[in-house]
Order: C-alpha cells, then sequence, then structure tokens
C-alpha cells in the first residue's frame, strides 16, 4: 500500500479522521474569557460533528474537569440538523450549545446569545482566531468562538504527474497553462479520444453538475478576484447585500472568475478537460482518472478508503500569480443559544472547548490552508447552489452571456438577502 507522504506508516480509516480534526483546531486560550471553578454544571451541546470525532478533537477534559463543567455531546445529521434546531426552540427546547457551521450564521444569528466586547474585545479575538473566524464577529461583539475550519485543498495523483514528467504540481493556476519548453499540464495530463470523449483528465473544473464542491471552488475563485460575494454596509443595521455583479471591479472580477472556470467544460476551447458526462470528480479522482481534485481536507480518509493503493499527496489549492493568497473554508464555531438556562456554564464550556490545543505533526498543508482560509456569509446554502449552478451553467451552454448570467445570480442573491 502506497501511503500519504506526510503519514506514518499504519495511520488509516478513522484514525486520521480522528487526527485531521484534531489537527483543523487553530485557536488558542481566549484573552480577558477564562473560566472559573463557581460557573460549573452540565451543558448540552448539539453538533454534525461525529461523536468519536468531537471526543477524539476535545483534548481539554481535564480543563472542564477543573471548572466542575460536563458536557453531553449529541451528534445529528448534517442533512437534518438545522430543522431540527428549528424545531427545538419553537417547543422552547434545544441545547444550551451548538457546533455552527459559518452557513448557519446568516439565518440563524439572532438565536443565539452573543459574547460581548467586554468579555472579548475585538483586539484579542483577532489575535486569537484564524481571519476566516471574523465571520463570527459583529458590532456588539461574537455570535460564536471558532473551533476549526476545513479548507479546500487540491489532491494530486503523484503517479500521474510523474510519468508526465512533473516533479512538481502546479502552485499557481497560470502553471496549468503555461507550456514552457514542452506541453502544458492540462495537455498532457488530459487524453482524448478521436471522438471527443475524455479518458483522462488534469483538472475537473467547467461543469456543476459533475464537479463536486462545484460551488465552493466558484466561492474560491471569486474570493481569490478579490470579491467578497457578501459585504456589510455602514449602515445603522449593518445589513448585508450583495456584491457579486456590482457594477464596476466585482461585476468584472465575477464575470472573469465565470469564465476561467467555464472553459475546462468549452469543448472548443485548448482547454477542455472536463464534461458532465464524466463521473463525479471525487469518484473520477479515486478511480485514477483524474490527476488533480479540489476537495476538503475533511474528505482525507474517505478518498484513502475508496482506493488504498491510489498514490496521492495533498497541495495547497493554486494561487493566482497576482493576488490574495487564500483558500475556500468551512468555517464551525461553538455558539451559545440565547435560550440557554446555563449561559454563563455554557460560555465558560465554549471557551475551554475551543481553548489551545496541543500541536500535533499533521501540520503543513491544513495548517497553512486554515490559516489562509476564508469564506463568505451565504444567506441560504441550498438556494445559492442553485444560484451559481444556473450562472455557470447558462454561460457554458450558451443561453447568456456571461456578464448577463452574472447580473441575474447578483439579483436572485440580492433578493434572498433581503428575506432576512
Amino acid at each position: 500500500m502506497k501511503n500519504l507522504s506526510f503519514f506514518q506508516v499504519g495511520v488509516i480509516g478513522v484514525f486520521i479522521f480522528l487526527i485531521l480534526i484534531a489537527a483543523l483546531i487553530f485557536s488558542g486560550i481566549l484573552p480577558g474569557f477564562r473560566p472559573d471553578s463557581s460557573s460549573g454544571g452540565t451543558v448540552s451541546m448539539w453538533g454534525s460533528i461525529p461523536s468519536a470525532v468531537f471526543k477524539a478533537a476535545l483534548q481539554n477534559e481535564k480543563a472542564l474537569s477543573n471548572a466542575n463543567l460536563v458536557v453531553n455531546y449529541t451528534e445529528i445529521a448534517p442533512a437534518s440538523f438545522e430543522a431540527r434546531l428549528v424545531d427545538a426552540l419553537a417547543r422552547g427546547e434545544g441545547p444550551d450549545l451548538i457546533v455552527m457551521p459559518h452557513t448557519l450564521i446568516y439565518r440563524h444569528a439572532d438565536k443565539v446569545q452573543v459574547l460581548p466586547n467586554e468579555s472579548l474585545s475585538a483586539r484579542d479575538y483577532a489575535d486569537t482566531f484564524v481571519e476566516e473566524g471574523d465571520l463570527f464577529r459583529i458590532a456588539a461583539g461574537s455570535i460564536a468562538l471558532p473551533l476549526y475550519v476545513d479548507p479546500l485543498v487540491m489532491y494530486v495523483n503523484r503517479d500521474s504527474y510523474s510519468a508526465a514528467g512533473y516533479p512538481r504540481t502546479p502552485e499557481l493556476w497560470e502553471q496549468f497553462f503555461s507550456a514552457g519548453s514542452g506541453s502544458s499540464v492540462l495537455s498532457t495530463l488530459t487524453a482524448i479520444d478521436a471522438r471527443g470523449t475524455i479518458e483522462k483528465s488534469a483538472i475537473a473544473l467547467g461543469d456543476f453538475s459533475t464537479v463536486s464542491h462545484a460551488k465552493d471552488i466558484m466561492s474560491l475563485l471569486l474570493l481569490q478576484s478579490g470579491n467578497a460575494i457578501v459585504a456589510q454596509r455602514a449602515t445603522a443595521d449593518g445589513e448585508y447585500v450583495s456584491i457579486l455583479g456590482e457594477s464596476g471591479k466585482p461585476a468584472g472580477a465575477t464575470a472573469l472568475s465565470v469564465n476561467f472556470f467555464t472553459q475546462f467544460a468549452d469543448r472548443g476551447k485548448t482547454t477542455y478537460t472536463w464534461s458532465g458526462a464524466l463521473p463525479k470528480s471525487k469518484d473520477a479522482f479515486s478511480s485514477g482518472v483524474l490527476a488533480s481534485y479540489l476537495g476538503f481536507a475533511s474528505e482525507l480518509p474517505e478518498l484513502k478508503q475508496k482506493n488504498p493503493h491510489l498514490n496521492f499527496d495533498m497541495t495547497l489549492v493554486p494561487q493566482r500569480a497576482v493576488g490574495p493568497t487564500l483558500t475556500f473554508g468551512n468555517l464551525y464555531g461553538v455558539a451559545v443559544l440565547a435560550r440557554s438556562r446555563s449561559q454563563h456554564a455554557a460560555f465558560n464550556a465554549a471557551g475551554i472547548i475551543t481553548g489551545k490545543r496541543s500541536t500535533d505533526p499533521l501540520r503543513s498543508v491544513i495548517d497553512r490552508s486554515a490559516l489562509i482560509a476564508r469564506g463568505w456569509l451565504d444567506p441560504n446554502p441550498a438556494a445559492t447552489e442553485t444560484i451559481f449552478g444556473t450562472m455557470v451553467q447558462s454561460t457554458i451552454v450558451g443561453r447568456a452571456e456571461t456578464t448577463s448570467a452574472v447580473s441575474r445570480a447578483h439579483q436572485e442573491l440580492t433578493i434572498l438577502l433581503n428575506r432576512r
């Protein structure tokens, strides 16, 4: 069995996942917000993280014991987490704490208790947590304390790159296209037969239906171009607005990002490397058909399990030659619910749970990716999946010019934001 270069021999399966989650923690002990033994008690917590993983990541059990705190964690399937939480709160029930993904912030921030700036200042927060943690910050304080970031990374088939004579994988998007003294990475690692069928691909981009995490990848390209997608206006109520298709630089950056993404599914271009007729990109990578796969760090154990003999590695996602160095990341935080009857104990538990972890040898790619991860306030993940998909697919099939597709997506995102 061929192992990943940064794992010790024999570290497989669930054990990898448990260590991975622990390695994703990038917070420190909270300045100005420290637990005390006088606020002990038992608090309940809900989250979609598997119970075994949560327990493995929770390395501060001794600190909880010293604070006379007990945390009862309940695992809830991601697909039903939001509905179950809303139903419980409607009945006047529910937990004291939740593990809150950043995709729920916009719609459910009114259900959590804000940790005021007097307890944790904006300066201390910024000094303690990774930058993407700013998504949990509002003017009054913090609506959650960052627990971990699951960053988008690039998995690469080492055999494919080595056989093609590439000792290093592309670090910049431009390096996929640069031919240099020979063929480009795209043309060398992509094989298309006489009928135009893609048999092997350098990278999966372009088609929204078969590219795994297509919306997240599109978000990555937009964020790398300088478009924040959603912004908070400096108004009395701090309203959030779409800047996806505003006139000027954001709209232009969006159109360029859409064109960049869709060119890989355009049969008429030399960049054609992917098709809607192919299997999901995750499956294509596992079977050895795809040389480069953009996926989340948390997918590592699944990829290893799907094909134990696949010789692959993990790298940072490609960056632009000019622009900020970043990736997209799913941010998770611990929030205290406003209806909790044990808020003091709950806040103390949150501070301990998100407290400093011991370092782990699995740093490198995951650590660097988490530190440069960014996200955006998604008002409705399912609805924006459709909005982004329509924007991309209508451009690919020629139903709309890129600028028109971007304008429509901007309008639809604006409507979503106004429904709050």
